[in-house]
């Protein structure tokens, strides 16, 4: 699948890129700058000569890609959804950003929509939203040698759409699973600022959930 990372050269982005790329899937790296985008994919293609993956301006990545994953910051988001708007049309857009505020440890700071996905998916009335990946360590997901034993859940209102994100994460080694519809995101969002806390609290860096029973 053609795969485009909005914000692919930050950590998650990044980490996302990587596994996609190694799993066979043709992956598009996003960002704000073109010439950044580029110098990434290129090293990438350094690190794994048959990758497929390209960079360019977000626009133009969203333009291409069958599905596309949100990784920039929250606070960003607006101006560039707005540019990304005619090329999400009925398209599938993985939400994996969290509404942050860092105090002594990082606090959820939903938008008055209920959650980042909600406000995602009001800014993009066409895309088929799935919100995920809040709870998968993006160090974890850069270090490509290392097994991911974390679960990922994912919501969204479109099923078909979280079939196909399921398949995707299934791509890159983890078990996923359908939490419910895209009103449930505010309770997945909220579990990354606790997986933040834990870390530092135990001095770790890669905590992460992982359902038992099922």
């Amino acid at each position: 699948m053609k795969i485009g990372i909005v914000g692919g050269t930050g950590k998650l982005g990044y980490g996302l890129a990587l596994r996609l790329g190694r799993a066979g899937h043709q992956v598009l790296i996003g960002s704000r700058h073109e010439a950044k985008a580029m110098e990434t994919a290129r090293k990438m293609q350094e690190m794994d000569v048959g990758m497929k993956v390209s960079g360019s301006s977000n626009p133009e990545i969203a333009g291409e890609a069958e599905l596309i994953i949100l990784t920039i910051p929250f606070a960003g988001q607006e101006a560039i959804l707005q540019s990304l708007a005619e090329n999400t049309v009925n398209k599938i857009v993985l939400d994996a950003t969290v509404p942050l505020v860092f105090d002594r440890f990082p606090r959820y700071a939903p938008p008055e929509e209920g959650s980042a996905a909600q406000a995602v998916q009001k800014m993009l009335p066409k895309a088929r939203v799935v919100s995920g990946l809040h709870t998968i360590s993006a160090g974890l997901l850069a270090d490509v040698q290392a097994e991911i034993e974390g679960d990922a859940l994912i919501c969204g209102d479109d099923e078909e759409a979280k079939k196909r994100v399921g398949e995707i994460m299934q791509d890159i080694g983890l078990r996923c699973f359908d939490a419910g519809p895209l009103s449930n995101a505010q309770i997945l969002e909220r579990i990354t600022p606790m997986l933040i806390g834990l870390n530092k609290r135990y001095k770790r860096r890669h905590v992460g959930i992982k359902l038992t029973g099922i």
